[in-house]
Parts: structure tokens; C-alpha cells; sequence
């Protein structure tokens, strides 16, 4: 991929979403973007998932302020559509046979590999599942089952051995719709996990991109790429971060490679009138004083009275928790919140300085101030 593509992700990959800046975004600002956008792409062969993960930063930049967004999203559209339809002449390659593996009765399953299992006269049980790097699968009323090294008839008969005991006389049919040999597999937060014909040169970020990219929940610093068989396994780390920065230390992958993008770790947001805002790791019972803590407490221009909680809902909604910290700091610990994964806490600047801070802070500047100016009066 071309080295100004990378240029163009990281720039885009570095907008986030900060409640304190909203107000400073502009409808100019957007145009802006957009114009950058599509002389990036009239400029520079980017693909379709290239495209729409941009879009879909540029749109996370946006979404909450009050501009006008219609020219964007119909540009995310467009992209969408052009996703859809490759997809689809994929499945028309794939149905003509041009790309069919043929399969011997002694072929031993093995990680990576795309099971669709049949049984009958269960129907409701039928699935399609992927064996992990581990080599298991999980099945319903089986639960996890180490498939790697068995036959395919050799799974059917042990898949049909443990469903008898619920099921009168099952019958286990089981397809290989893709097997690893000739493809490189992407698993968890990625927008379309699955199998990927594998291609001469096929690097990580590539195949990341064909995969749609990778969802809001991923960890992007421990990826992890499993290579070989199980009893010579080597593991491979890699940071996504780093690959973007840096093109030069993108991984070449190799045919059978399984890349499993973990979860990111579950965080809160301290941000506002405090000594070091940032991201924080959440853990079970933490509350909005030691998350304050955690960023080392709060500036004296802070207004504790009126800090506030953002937290997204399961629809997707912002809700707004109001809290008193002045008053939790003076006791009233029934007014302390605990926090959920994923919260901002913003901490919000006085309006105006209060006579305490004048007091304590302004006026004794003044003092010194006064008393250096009437020593200088007294030397002339």
C-alpha cells in the first residue's frame, strides 16, 4: 500500500472525540476534511475499506456537534455501496468453483479452518463454526470440543456420540466451506472476521483493511498473528499503532496465518480541570473520587459543584450524570457515582474566579508585588 495512504490513516486515526472541543468545530473545518479526503483519494489508489474507515473517523470527529452532516454521510453510503457489491462478485467467484479446494477423506482438521455442521432432525442446531488457533470449536449442548487432528468422519461421529444424549438418534453431516491451507484468517474486533484468500506480499494492515477494519472495542497494541502447526506454533505480537506511524514494520503474512485483534482494555476518560487528563484502566467499584485520583486531582480553577459523567447507553445514546464533587468531598459520600467502562468524566472550569482563590492565590502576588515597588521608591 502506497506510503501516503498510511500518511492519510494516521491523520485521520488520530481524531478523536473530546467532549471539551465540540464547540470548537465548524462547519469550514468539516469542508475542510472532506476536501482533503477526496484529493487523497483522487490522488492515491485507497480501497473501499480504506475509504470508509476514514469517513468513519472524520464522522466520529463530527457526530456530536450541531453541523450540517448530509454531504458525509452520503459519501459513507456510497462507500458502503462499493464495499457491498465487491463482496458480492466475490461470492459469484467463489460459487463458480474457481477458487474450490479439493479434500481427501484422511484430511485432518486443523486451526483456521470453516465448518458449516449439519444435524438432523435438529435444524436449529445447524451452524457454521471456526476452529481456533487453539484448535477447538464450540458447538450448542456440546460446549467446547477439540477438533484439531480428527478426519471430518471422525467428527461427525463424535459430534453425533455427545448430541445422543439429547437428541433421539442425530445424524451430523460436516462441510468444509474453507480450510487454512490456502488462506490467512482474522478473528475477533474486526468489522468482518473470517478467511481471506491469501495472496503473494499480503501484510497485516492489508488484510485488516479487507477485513473492514477494526470495530471501537479493539486492541490495537496486542494483536496477535498464530503461525504453524500446534507442537511448532510461533506467536507473533504486533501493534497497529506502531505499523501506522511506521509502514516499515507492517508483518509479511504467510498462508495459514490465524491474526486474532483482541478487546482493548476496559478504560475511563478523566478530562477537564485536572492535573494529567487522560484514558485510565477501569476496574470493578472504581468511583468518581479515585478516578480524579487517578489523574491526580484537580486544578484550583476546577468547579467540583458541577462535574459531569458521560456515559453511551446500549442505544447508543449519551447520557449525562451530573455530580456534586464538592459536596462528596465534604462528606456526603451517598453522592459518590461508581463508574462504568467507557465513561468520561469531565471536570468543568469556574466561570469565575472565586474570592477563596482571589484570596489565597491572587492577592499575595500583590503584596510582594506592592512591597517590591516601595522598596525601589525608598533606594531612589
Amino acid at each position: 500500500m502506497k506510503k501516503i495512504c498510511f500518511v492519510v490513516f494516521l491523520l485521520i486515526y488520530s481524531f478523536s472525540f473530546v467532549y471539551s472541543q465540540q464547540t470548537n468545530l465548524t462547519q469550514k473545518q468539516l469542508e475542510a476534511d472532506l476536501q482533503y479526503y477526496y484529493k487523497t483519494v483522487k490522488q492515491k489508489n485507497l480501497t473501499p475499506n480504506d475509504k470508509l474507515y476514514i469517513l468513519n473517523k472524520i464522522y466520529d470527529k463530527y457526530k456530536n456537534s450541531n453541523l450540517d452532516l448530509t454531504k458525509l454521510k452520503q459519501e459513507i453510503n456510497l462507500v458502503k455501496s462499493e464495499i457491498k457489491q465487491q463482496k458480492e462478485e466475490k461470492q459469484k467467484i467463489t460459487q463458480s468453483g474457481e477458487e474450490k479446494f479439493l479434500l481427501t477423506d484422511d484430511y485432518k482438521i486443523s486451526a483456521g479452518d470453516i465448518l458449516f455442521i449439519r444435524v438432523s432432525p435438529a435444524e436449529e442446531l445447524s451452524k457454521e463454526v471456526v476452529v481456533s488457533a487453539d484448535g477447538k470449536i464450540v458447538f450448542p449442548l456440546v460446549g467446547t470440543l477439540k477438533v484439531e487432528g480428527y478426519t471430518i468422519k471422525e467428527l461427525e461421529q463424535i459430534l453425533q456420540k455427545n448430541l445422543a444424549v439429547y437428541i433421539t438418534q442425530p445424524k451430523v453431516s460436516i462441510t468444509v466451506k474453507l480450510y487454512s491451507r490456502k488462506q490467512v484468517f482474522i478473528l475477533g474486533e474486526v468489522k468482518s472476521p473470517g478467511g481471506y484468500l491469501y495472496k503473494e506480499g499480503l501484510k497485516l494492515f492489508e488484510l485488516i483493511s479487507q477485513a473492514g477494519g477494526v470495530t471501537k472495542y479493539a486492541g490495537t497494541r496486542n494483536i496477535k498473528i498464530y503461525r504453524g502447526e500446534k507442537k511448532e506454533q510461533k506467536v507473533i505480537t504486533a501493534n497497529l499503532d506502531e505499523i501506522i506511524a511506521d509502514p516499515s514494520k507492517d508483518i509479511l503474512l504467510l498462508p495459514g496465518d490465524i491474526v486474532e485483534v483482541p478487546k482493548q482494555p476496559k478504560t475511563i476518560s478523566v478530562i477537564g480541570e485536572v492535573t494529567h487528563p487522560g484514558m485510565y484502566e477501569w476496574y470493578e467499584q472504581l468511583d468518581i473520587l479515585q478516578a480524579l485520583s487517578l489523574a491526580r486531582g484537580y486544578t484550583a480553577t476546577a468547579k467540583l459543584s458541577s462535574v459531569k459523567i458521560f456515559r453511551e447507553t446500549s442505544s447508543e445514546q449519551k447520557q449525562v450524570i451530573n455530580v456534586n464533587v464538592a459536596k462528596i468531598l465534604k462528606g456526603n459520600l451517598q453522592k459518590n457515582v461508581i463508574l462504568e467502562p467507557g465513561d468520561v468524566v469531565y471536570v468543568p472550569k469556574k466561570p469565575l474566579v472565586s474570592t477563596t482563590w482571589f484570596v489565597n492565590t491572587v492577592l499575595p502576588w500583590l503584596a510582594l508585588i506592592s512591597s517590591v515597588l516601595l522598596l525601589i521608591t525608598y533606594l531612589s
